[in-house]
Formats: structure tokens, sequence, C-alpha cells
């Protein structure tokens, strides 16, 4: 269980640390400002549902090994809740590429690849 708290760790940190650069960006480069503002908001949902999912791993690890009872899981709710407000907040800002938010939601996932193949190189 320390290896799954250590490989989550490394990719919210990751994952935040891409966001803040992506955040960095839209300010600082105005022609691509549409881009990176998508992308930046897409990292951002993307940083919630690697929160979302660990912790939604961790309580199904609980039920398995029997030291909680199934409790109601609304994960997926809340997941497709994150989305809608990142599209209101593309909407409200009127200028966000909706195609960059779309990619920024695999900000987490494309870390934990590169991270997986980075990591099978040093023996891990």
């Amino acid at each position: 269980m320390d290896d799954f708290h250590g490989v989550v760790r490394q990719v919210v940190k990751r994952t935040l640390y891409v966001t803040v650069f992506l955040g960095v960006l839209w300010l600082l480069f105005d022609p691509w400002k549409s881009i990176f503002a998508g992308l930046t908001i897409g990292s951002a949902v993307s940083l919630y549902f690697a929160v979302s999912l660990a912790r939604q791993t961790e309580m199904a690890t609980a039920v398995a090994l029997g030291q909680k009872k199934k409790k109601p899981i609304v994960a997926m709710v809340s997941r497709i809740a994150m989305i809608a407000l990142g599209v209101m907040a593309i909407h409200r800002l009127g200028y966000p590429s909706i195609w960059s938010f779309l990619v920024g939601l695999y900000t987490h996932q494309v870390i934990l690849f590169v991270g997986m193949i980075l990591g099978r190189g040093k023996g891990n």
C-alpha cells in the first residue's frame, strides 16, 4: 500500500506542477491564450480526478479487506459535475478552447503513463 501512496503522491504533485506551469503560460503568451486557458482548466479538473480516484481506490481496498462496510460511492457523478463545472468556466470566460480543455483532462493519466515508462527503465 505504501507503493500506491507514493505513486499517488507523485502523480498529484506532478499534475499540480503541470497545472501551475500551464497557468503561467496562459498569463504570459497572449497569442495562445485560448489554448493555454483550456489546457489549464482541463489540467485542474484532471488534478481533481487524480485525487478522487485515489480516494475511491482506498475506499475499495478497505471494503475488500473487510475493514469497512460498503458505502455508496458517487465518484462518477462528482467527476461529471467537475467536467460540467469546467465547461461552464470556459463558457463564462468566453475564449478558452474546448479542444484544449478536452486534452487537458488527460493530464494525470499521461503523467502516470510517463512515470510508469520511466520507472521501468530504472528497474522499479
